[in-house]
């Protein structure tokens, strides 16, 4: 049987890094250490402040959801394919929708929604289709723009998209960056090479994880340490900071010949999971069935906040303090530069509120 692994959060890039030609950012850069924050005892408390608490209707009832990102007053959340826009001061949907199929005008997959520039609608990236589709608040569909085979795309500041080029294996990877009707605007390296571990029947492609904020977008190649980024007015990425795993790092898999061999080396180590807001970091990662969540400071590496969460409660969060109360949280992939985003799980906000069917709360945190 062929086998055929991504190692990307994504699942989107097969590639490896060599240089990247970018220059310095202005401070240096701090090495997060992994080996030192393992095992590391709870401590710190984040500052929780309410958001939204969205009202609950039968198209916005929220699960484990996501924020595609903000504009002015309104909130973009996905969830399972369900794209819902709030208002931040009443908590009222403002539209909500789920196109996903194969006809006209509908995706297979919501995996990568994210805003229209102007707040008033949504644009959705189908990584089966290679096509990005435009809808206003309600689902109507407004126009899909073909992608051009771009291998992963994802939207940089000042309201650009940065897409990764396909290549043969061995070649370099270019970073195109387009406007917002995907018109070529820019082209620069990405020093990512197309490099696929062949081990008998199976093949280990080694990608990329990408994660955007409101005015940021960070990329890591697999079996590179360095974080890079982008911010808003420039059009190319700078060392950002170093997240240095030690003894837990993953092992080059070109080095195996038999796949049972890499997977066995591979299970005690860790694959770090990062948001960026400012000069601060969140990590998390899974290790010995547990899962950490942990805060550094981006300009001395020191840690901020640490929180595990033992096997038989992994899925019930958190523990946070929220006006006095022990609530439980969760954090959401998304950071606006000025604060990290967590949801207060239902459980908790019926506790809070003495209504039973209630959402999750979305509040943002600051360390």
């Amino acid at each position: 049987m062929n086998t055929k692994i991504i190692l990307s959060a994504t699942a989107a890039i097969a590639m490896t890094l060599c240089a990247c030609g970018s220059d310095q950012s202005d401070r240096p850069l701090t090495v997060i250490d992994i080996e030192s924050l393992v095992d590391a005892a709870d401590t710190g408390e984040g500052r929780l402040e309410m958001l939204i608490h969205p009202e609950v209707t039968d198209s916005t009832m929220l699960g484990i959801s996501n924020i595609a990102g903000t504009v002015g007053n309104r909130l973009f959340v996905s969830d399972k394919g369900q794209l819902i826009t709030f208002d931040t001061k009443s908590g009222r949907c403002l539209g909500a929708f789920n196109r996903r199929g194969g006809g006209p005008g509908e995706y297979h997959s919501a995996i990568q929604p994210y805003p229209s520039v102007d707040g008033n609608g949504w644009e959705v990236f189908d990584l089966i289709s290679d096509k990005l589709f435009r809808y206003d608040l309600h689902g109507n569909h407004l126009g899909t723009i073909d992608t051009l085979g771009i291998e992963r795309d994802f939207p940089l500041p000042g309201g650009y998209w940065g897409g990764l080029t396909h290549a043969k294996d061995g070649e370099e990877l270019s970073l195109k960056i387009f406007d917002r009707n995907w018109r070529l605007t820019d082209s620069i390296p990405s020093g990512a090479y197309y490099l696929v571990a062949h081990m008998g029947n199976s093949t280990v492609g080694m990608g990329a994880d990408i994660i955007t904020g409101k005015d940021i977008a960070l990329i890591q190649y697999n079996f590179n340490d360095t974080l890079y980024s982008i911010v808003s007015g420039e059009k190319n990425f700078k060392p950002y900071a170093v997240i240095d795993p030690g003894k837990y790092a993953i092992p080059d898999p070109r080095k195996y010949s038999n796949l049972d061999a890499w997977e066995a080396d591979r299970r005690n180590t860790i694959r770090v999971r990062f948001i960026p807001s400012a000069e601060q970091m969140m990590l998390g990662y899974m290790y010995e069935n547990k899962l950490y969540l942990q805060v550094v400071d981006l300009t001395d590496g020191t840690l901020l906040f640490s929180r595990t969460v033992d096997p038989d409660t992994r899925g019930k969060g958190f523990v946070m303090d929220y006006d006095g109360k022990e609530v439980l949280t969760m954090p959401i992939p998304y950071s606006d530069g000025d604060g990290f985003y967590f949801l207060i799980l239902d459980e908790s906000m019926s506790e809070l509120t003495g209504v039973e069917d209630t959402n999750p709360a979305i509040v943002k945190v600051r360390f």
